[in-house]
């Protein structure tokens, strides 16, 4: 394994110990795939060439990972670590995931249809972090007057924090966010939003027009890309209720 490979590896691992971001991760060839267990977060790196490749697709979990040296049989997954000091080697043997490599492909495919020119973007520097609260569970995106703005509320005392880009400042290599439209809030989970940057100084986020309960990032290192699901706020920022298609009011668990 290589040692992109390994530290995109190690990052999701932490995520997933931490509790920001539990995880599974599928590898075939040059394609890395990390996967939330709520699935919300699906993201994608690619290996540059000089990284060994993946010659059969494997999946596990991140709380599973146990060493660089692993392989499937009989679909488990088995991590070796040798001591060669102490003349002891030391495997673990862990059952696989429900999804395979093919699956996550095909719905990272499915969402990640990109168009620039057609997307409301907004760039972000991993220290935007320092002006956010963590503990607050939402962060909602909105648009007005084709500036960004960005809200976090306490429901418990009420109180709001809100962010604005200053004018005439950057926000990283870019020298402008991209908003052609103005648009309602729509809320993406604080731990989600935070656990971007543990891979990237930088993401942008693009919101597609029409797209119903999700946008696109991207980031600046290891060619991230990924799609993070949203829910859609009302301005005093209660979730609006989502319906099925008879009208009735859908189970949570459902939808």
């Amino acid at each position: 394994m290589g040692a992109l490979t390994e530290y995109i590896f190690s990052h999701a691992v932490a995520l997933n110990q931490s509790g920001r971001l539990k995880n599974e991760i599928f590898v075939h060839n040059r394609d890395v795939f990390i996967l939330n267990s709520d699935n919300t977060v699906l993201l994608s790196f690619k290996l540059p060439s000089r990284e060994p490749t993946f010659k059969n697709p494997i999946a596990f979990s991140a709380n599973d990972y146990d060493s660089e040296n692993f392989r499937e049989e009989n679909g488990k997954i088995i991590f070796t670590q040798k001591n060669v000091a102490a003349g002891i080697v030391r495997t673990k043997t862990c059952s696989g995931v429900n999804k395979c490599f093919g699956d996550v492909e095909a719905i990272f495919k499915k969402f990640y249809r990109f168009d620039s020119d057609k997307m409301d973007s907004i760039r972000f520097v991993k220290n935007v972090l320092s002006s956010i609260e963590e503990n607050l569970s939402h962060i909602e995106f909105s648009s007005e007057n084709k500036r960004w703005k960005l809200i976090q509320r306490d429901i418990y005392t009420g109180s709001v924090i809100e962010l604005r880009r200053d004018a005439g400042k950057t926000l990283g290599m870019d020298d402008r966010d991209s908003i052609k439209r103005d648009f309602s809030p729509i809320g993406i989970r604080t731990n989600d939003f935070v656990a971007l940057f543990q891979f990237n100084e930088q993401v942008v986020f693009y919101f597609p027009p029409g797209a119903d309960g999700y946008c696109l990032v991207s980031g600046d290192t290891y060619d991230m890309k990924g799609v993070l699901g949203t829910c859609v706020y009302d301005e005093m920022g209660t979730l609006k209720i989502a319906k099925t298609k008879k009208g009735k009011i859908a189970n949570g668990r459902q939808k």
